[in-house]
C-alpha cells in the first residue's frame, strides 16, 4: 500500500497478514466464524481501510490505524519500525454473491473509495458500500453482471481508452469464462461507464 508501506498478504489458511519492511509480520487478521480461505486482498487510496474476499461468497472489510513513532532509535535498518498497528474488522458483507461460492477479487472504487466491486465464479460482479459498519443489515448496492456460465476471474476500472472531452467515463474490464485459459469464448469484457 503506498499510502502506508504495508504489505497485505490473503493466505489459504483464512489469515490476513500485515507485514512491514524485510518481512516484520505486524498482525494477523482472522475472524473466527470465517473458516474458509482469502482468495484477494484490496486497500483504499487513504491506507485505511483493506477489503478481502473470501472463498465462502463474504467480503470483509478491515480497519487500519497504523501510526509511526518518529523519537524511537533504530540502530540498523533492518529492524522493523517504530510502529502501532491497530485492525478491527468493519463488517463482513453478503448477500450479492452465491452463499458458498468462492470469490476471487474485491476492488475500491467510487468517489473517495465509497464502493466496492466484487466478483467470483457465480459470475456475478456485485457493488457494495465501503463504508458499512458492523452494525448495518446490508451494504448490497447491486448486482452488475450476471452471467452464470461465465466465472469471472479479474477486474479492472480505469480512465477510457479514447479520451473525449465530454465523457468522463470509466472502461470497466472483465475477465474469465468457463475455458478462457483455451481461449474458447469471450475472455474479456469492456463496458464504458459513464
Amino acid at each position: 500500500c503506498p499510502a502506508n508501506g504495508l504489505l497485505g498478504v490473503a493466505l489459504s489458511d483464512g489469515t490476513l497478514r500485515l507485514i512491514y519492511g524485510r518481512g516484520n509480520c505486524l498482525a494477523i487478521l482472522r475472524l473466527p466464524s470465517i473458516d474458509k480461505h482469502l482468495t484477494s486482498l484490496a486497500w483504499d487510496l487513504s491506507g485505511q481501510h483493506l477489503a478481502t474476499s473470501v472463498a465462502s461468497g463474504h467480503v470483509i472489510t478491515w480497519a487500519i490505524d497504523c501510526r509511526y513513532e518518529q523519537h524511537q532509535y533504530r540502530s540498523s535498518a533492518a529492524e522493523a519500525p517504530p510502529i502501532t498497528l491497530q485492525t478491527s474488522c468493519r463488517a463482513v458483507l453478503e448477500g450479492g454473491h452465491e452463499s458458498g461460492r468462492p470469490l476471487f477479487g474485491v476492488q475500491y472504487c467510487g468517489a473517495d473509495d465509497s464502493l466496492l466491486l466484487s466478483w467470483g465464479v457465480d459470475g456475478r460482479l456485485c457493488l457494495w458500500d465501503a463504508h458499512s459498519e458492523v452494525e448495518q443489515v446490508s451494504a448490497y448496492v447491486s448486482t452488475l453482471l450476471d452471467k452464470k456460465d461465465y466465472p469471472i476471474y479479474c477486474v479492472s476500472l480505469s480512465s477510457p481508452m479514447i479520451a473525449d472531452d465530454d465523457d468522463d467515463g470509466m472502461v470497466l474490464a472483465v475477465g474469465g469464462g468457463a475455458d478462457a485459459c483455451g481461449l474458447k469464448g469471450i475472455p474479456v469484457y469492456l463496458y464504458n461507464i459513464p
